[in-house]
């Protein structure tokens, strides 16, 4: 994995729905509805910048959504 800033971290799936407290198949949907932006390895498995996935926490807490 490339150094920088934890923000340019990449995160799984499992991952990220951990951090959500949601489904790997909830984070899926989010992706796929264009809630969360992702990019997709070879083998096509989604993975997901950290920055990205804490500005929809504090887009979702400001918006005082659930999602």
């Amino acid at each position: 994995m490339k150094k920088g800033t934890q923000n340019d971290e990449f995160l799984t799936p499992s991952r990220v729905a951990r951090m959500l407290d949601k489904s790997e198949g909830c984070v899926r949907g989010y992706a796929t509805r264009g809630m969360i932006p992702c990019t997709r390895t070879s083998t096509g498995l989604r993975l997901f910048r950290r920055a990205d996935i804490e500005k929809f926490i504090e887009q979702q807490r400001a918006s005082g959504d659930a999602a």
